[in-house]
């Protein structure tokens, strides 16, 4: 039951499960506690333990319901109202060090730069900077872009390159997995339309001259190439990496951004251009408000709602 209870889940959320599970039964075997029928007070003392380890509170809180999950899992349920899973929860949440920084958002200025510093005669920085100009216009996760390696590229999860199509208007990008699809028969499609004449970046065109290039066959990676009759993947870790390097290049801190800064810097262009919240939620395929978190508005746009008072006045 419980091996089919995680099939429910995206196979990062599993892995989360997984490790919680494992981290929980070691502690109640190392403190000869019973593990059935599920006790609130030895669960809360697990919790306890691991705002001692270092964890945030959102952590912790995921930690809660991972447990529930397993019991759950077992047919058992577990007081979450309980006093002591309670109080130690309201106690952890004031004490505990707060989450981490997020990633900060990429914004047009660093998608501008990257461009100018690419070198278009080496095949690799090519196809790091479509993924990152494609990325970003289509509000992409980085699992959605790229593979974590090729030996793990799954043609029926991955973006191949026959995911990108182009029409007259631009380019489609067509999702057949995400976090929130995550059925075979589903696919979430994002336009990514021709900019206007003259514009600063031109995704589409872009891809096109990249697509030319570097043919691949369409089930192969989108962002690939052969050389020597050997593919080229990029990968994650890659295309993180390439993503820290340019931000260095620029004279920022480069832990502060990631593969992540595509999807927050997107969400935030968008949201700073005017677009309503149901449009840049159905563009970025998010199914709840989650995407609020990511949007990042500059200064000269907080300073439009005074000015947007001011008018009231007249």
């Amino acid at each position: 039951m419980q091996r089919l209870w995680t099939k429910a889940y995206a196979a990062s959320t599993q892995a989360n499960f997984h490790n919680v599970w494992c981290q929980f039964i070691q502690f109640i075997k190392d403190n000869d506690l019973q593990l059935f029928p599920p006790c609130e007070d030895h669960i809360a003392m697990f919790l306890v333990r691991c705002c001692n380890k270092g964890n945030c509170f959102a952590t912790i809180n995921n930690t809660l319901s991972s447990i529930k999950t397993f019991y759950n899992a077992y047919g058992y349920v577990v007081n979450s109202a309980d006093m002591s899973i309670r109080l130690s929860m309201q106690a952890l949440k004031r004490t505990v060090s707060a989450p981490s920084h997020q990633r900060l958002p990429l914004e047009p200025a660093h998608l501008q730069y990257f461009i100018s510093v690419t070198d278009f005669s080496d095949p690799l920085q090519v196809l790091t900077i479509n993924a990152i100009c494609l990325g970003f216009f289509a509000a992409l996760r980085i699992s959605n872009i790229v593979p974590p390696s090729p030996a793990k590229y799954i043609p029926a999860n991955h973006l191949s390159r026959a995911d990108v199509v182009f029409d007259k208007q631009g380019l489609i990008v067509c999702l057949k997995w995400t976090k929130t699809i995550q059925n075979s028969d589903q696919v979430a499609t994002v336009p990514i339309a021709a900019p206007p004449p003259g514009a600063a970046i031109d995704p589409v065109t872009m891809f096109s001259c990249f697509a030319q290039r570097f043919p691949v066959h369409p089930i192969d990676p989108c962002f690939s190439y052969y050389r020597n009759g050997r593919l080229y993947v990029l990968t994650q870790a890659y295309l993180n990496k390439a993503i820290k390097d340019l931000i260095q290049k620029m004279g920022l801190s480069p832990r502060l951004y990631s593969g992540h800064s595509l999807r927050r810097g997107a969400a935030s262009a968008a949201a700073s251009a005017g677009i309503s919240s149901d449009l840049l939620r159905a563009h970025g395929t998010w199914r709840s408000s989650a995407y609020t978190r990511y949007v990042d508005f500059t200064y000269q746009d907080r300073l439009a709602v005074t000015r947007a008072m001011y008018s009231k006045f007249q």
